[in-house]
C-alpha cells in the first residue's frame, strides 16, 4: 500500500496475469457516493477504519479487518465516514453467481495478499456469498427486465405492471433497492464502464450508453465512482 495518502479513489489493476480492477481509499474520509450496482462482484477489503454502505437489505458496516462482499447486480450507497480509512475494493467476474443476492461480511482470510490469485478468491467469495441466498424474486426479475427493456417514461411502463407511476415505483424500490430511474442509470453507466475499460473514448461512450453528452456521463460517473471517465479510462491502461 502507497506511504501517501491520496484524497481521492485511486482506480488500476493488481499485479500479474489476468490482473483484477481495484480502486483503492487511503487517508482523510471519503464523501459518500450515490447508489449504484456492479455487474461484477465487489470485495471490499478494509484494513483502517470502517466502511459504511445502504442496502436494500439495509444498512451494513465493515470494519478493519473485515471484507465486504457484494453480489454481482445489488444496488448499494456507499456512504462517507467519520474517520480515515483504508480501503481496497477489487471487482470480480462471477459468471455463476446469483444477482442481487445479500451482502455479506466475513473476516479477511489470511492468504489473502496484494496481488490475489484471481480464481482462488473467485471460488472463495462465490462460496462465500452462496449462502447468503439467491438474487431477486421473479417479481424483481420482471420489473427489472421492464424498466431495462424500454427508455419508455416509468408512467408509460406502469400499466404494463398493473400499477400506477407511483406503485411502480414504490415497488420496484422496495423489491430492487433503487427507485426505477436510478436503477437505469446505474446500468448506463456500467455500460458505459465497460467500454471506458476496453479503450473506448468517453464521448463515444456517453452517445452509447445514452446519456445526453460527455459532460452528463462525466458528473453522473464521478458521482457513482469518485472518478472522472478520462482517469478512468487511463488508469484502465488507456491514455486519458
Amino acid at each position: 500500500m502507497p506511504s501517501a495518502a491520496p484524497s481521492f479513489w485511486t482506480y488500476g489493476r493488481t499485479a500479474g496475469r489476468g490482473g483484477l480492477e481495484q480502486a483503492v481509499w487511503q487517508g482523510a474520509p471519503p464523501a459518500g457516493l450515490a447508489a449504484h450496482f456492479h455487474r461484477e462482484a465487489q470485495v471490499t477489503v478494509v484494513l483502517a477504519g470502517t466502511r459504511r454502505f445502504l442496502t436494500r437489505h439495509g444498512p451494513v458496516a465493515a470494519h478493519a479487518g473485515e471484507i465486504l462482499l457484494i453480489p454481482p447486480g445489488a444496488p448499494h450507497q456507499p456512504l462517507g465516514l467519520a474517520g480515515p480509512a483504508v480501503s481496497r475494493n477489487l471487482y470480480l467476474a462471477l459468471p455463476d453467481a446469483p444477482p442481487a443476492g445479500r451482502p455479506v461480511v466475513v473476516a479477511t482470510p489470511r492468504w489473502l495478499d496484494s496481488t490475489p490469485c484471481p480464481r482462488m478468491l473467485a471460488d472463495w467469495v462465490a462460496e462465500m456469498i452462496g449462502p447468503a441466498g439467491a438474487g431477486p424474486d421473479t417479481a424483481a426479475g420482471a420489473l427489472t427486465a421492464l424498466v431495462l427493456g424500454s427508455r419508455a417514461p416509468i408512467a408509460a411502463l406502469a400499466p404494463r405492471a398493473g400499477l400506477t407511476r407511483e406503485g411502480l415505483i414504490r415497488r420496484f424500490t422496495r423489491l430492487v433497492g433503487m427507485t426505477p430511474h436510478a436503477y437505469r442509470l446505474a446500468h448506463q453507466l456500467n455500460a458505459a464502464r465497460a467500454e471506458l475499460a476496453r479503450g473506448t473514448p468517453p464521448p463515444p461512450c456517453a452517445m452509447d450508453a445514452g446519456f445526453a453528452d460527455q459532460s452528463h456521463l462525466s458528473r453522473r460517473f464521478k458521482a457513482a465512482f469518485g472518478i472522472t471517465p478520462g482517469t478512468y479510462r487511463a488508469a484502465m491502461g488507456r491514455p486519458e
